[in-house]
């Protein structure tokens, strides 16, 4: 026999219920909504700038903040990306939150066993400093010591910056 409750305990139940929900989604989504650093693991590397990673909070996609790394198919594209993987896939990293990008990825400064991952993309000469909104220093002194030294793509008397090379690629594809 189905027993039914007295309307004040049936309110009081579907509203646990409901706040329930509310602070489960609330703690789902609390590591990529705020600005505090999180712990991730590395589950993918899509390219040289953009991972996977997995966190208590779920699996999300995190784009480097203020660098780019050549695309595919330009040179140093696939030298960026294996470079990042073997720096963090399959590795604990720590997430340092500066937003989302206009496709809803997470853009982030990733550590990784005291390695800050950006910079060292930027300093190998693998990525450029990409200056949208406020500079990076840190990043603006590490692609001038590789220029300097004419790491990576610097060694390209003149090389493409992504941002260029995407808008060529793109007006080709849609001729």
């Amino acid at each position: 026999m189905t027993r039914i409750l007295p309307t004040p305990v049936r309110r009081v139940t579907s509203a646990l219920v409901v706040l329930t929900a509310l602070f489960a989604w609330n703690h789902l989504d609390l590591d990529a909504s705020d600005n505090r650093p999180f712990t991730a693991t590395v589950i993918a590397v899509y390219d040289g700038d953009t991972i996977g990673v997995r966190s208590p909070a779920g699996t999300m996609r995190i784009r480097l903040v203020n660098i780019d790394c050549p695309e595919y198919r330009q040179p140093f594209s696939a030298r960026a990306r294996r470079f990042t993987s073997s720096l963090v896939f399959g590795k604990q990293v720590t997430v340092e939150p500066h937003g989302r990008d206009k496709f809803e990825r997470l853009l982030a400064r990733v550590i990784v066993g005291g390695i800050d991952v950006n910079e060292t993309l930027v300093r190998k000469g693998l990525a450029w400093h990409y200056e949208r909104g406020p500079g990076d220093p840190r990043l603006a002194a590490a692609e001038r010591a590789a220029r300097a030294e004419r790491a990576g793509l610097w060694a390209d008397p003149r090389p493409v910056p992504p941002w260029q090379w995407r808008r060529t690629h793109v007006r080709e594809r849609v001729n």
